[in-house]
């Protein structure tokens, strides 16, 4: 969608650890539920949760920069690829999420992104001065999640499927962890190669306890393990659900799953627009000025077709 109408200065970006509404970050849930909440549709309560969006990962050796940060908002279909990771947070009933850019990108983001209130969402920023991995976005959001349990999610991954969504529902208000992992066949798989982790608020004190000496994801989650408090859902890598977008032919691959969801279904994966509108988190009203605005006539049109029952 075209960001016209938001009117973000991507200068605040450096006013402080994290910059977003004016709404406090405090992590109560008290005052962080917005009004017109109680008409959210997911059964879990909108405030259970905060979403962090990692949009750049630690750099391949030999790798381009420019290309490996900026994936998140290569283009399919007229959609930032950032879009389907946002909309998967959405469904599990996350409205404020925390994206974690580094300085040289980060206006770029808020440029594409905004603050989210058209939406019904609310985004703030976080500045990481290196690519130092799950961890360090972990520690940078910290302030921003407080006492609440949190997602974990990495930008650069199409979700074409959140059907996964209502199956980690019950993490919302329970203690552990959970990784979205690829079917291994062998019971827990360490990391998670769909790049989504679900946290509760004891995650950071257990990533002081590991210390320094480089600790990493797979240190962490051994700490939930330990406790017998995570969890591994497994979800296939395919057009069924998630695919990668880490090279041209993963790029051009999630393209043509996109297209097919499209041709089987009418429905287009990956619109905030829509997913918000469907939650409750907009009106009729805006989700049409949306569709006015929209970046093209045929996505515009489809928001349309949403809103008149078409679709």
């Amino acid at each position: 969608m075209h960001p016209r109408g938001w009117g973000c200065d991507p200068g605040s970006l450096l006013a402080g650890r994290f910059s977003g509404g004016t709404e406090s970050n405090s992590g109560h849930s008290g005052s962080m539920v917005a009004a017109g909440s109680e008409s959210f549709l997911h059964p879990c309560p909108i405030y259970a949760m905060r979403g962090l969006i990692q949009v750049e990962r630690e750099l391949a050796e030999n790798s381009s920069t420019d290309h490996e940060c900026d994936r998140p908002l290569l283009q399919i279909f007229n959609r930032p690829v950032i879009h389907y990771c946002i909309s998967v947070l959405v469904e599990m009933g996350i409205r404020d999420i925390l994206i974690i850019a580094r300085p040289k990108t980060a206006a770029r983001y808020q440029q594409v992104l905004g603050n989210g209130h058209d939406w019904g969402l609310k985004f703030s920023y976080a500045l990481s001065n290196e690519c130092n991995g799950i961890l360090e976005s972990l520690i940078l959001g910290e302030e921003f999640v407080g006492s609440m349990n949190c997602c974990l999610m990495s930008g650069d991954k199409v979700f074409l499927d959140a059907h996964f969504t209502h199956r980690i529902c019950n993490l919302y208000a329970s203690r552990g962890a959970m990784a979205l992992v690829k079917p291994s066949g062998h019971g827990q798989s360490g990391h998670s190669e769909a790049g989504l982790y679900i946290f509760d608020s004891t995650v950071f004190g257990k990533i002081r306890i590991l210390g320094s000496g480089n600790p990493g994801i797979d240190d962490l989650l051994r700490l939930y393990e330990h406790e017998e408090r995570m969890r591994y859902e497994e979800v296939e890598e395919s057009s069924d659900c998630w695919m990668n977008v880490d090279s041209p032919e993963e790029l051009a691959k999630a393209s043509q799953a996109v297209e097919n969801v499209r041709n089987t279904s009418q429905r287009k994966p990956g619109c905030p627009e829509e997913t918000c509108w469907r939650h409750g988190l907009i009106d009729d009203a805006q989700l049409e000025t949306l569709a006015i605005m929209a970046s093209s006539k045929d996505y515009g049109c489809y928001l349309l077709d949403v809103l008149n029952g078409k679709i």
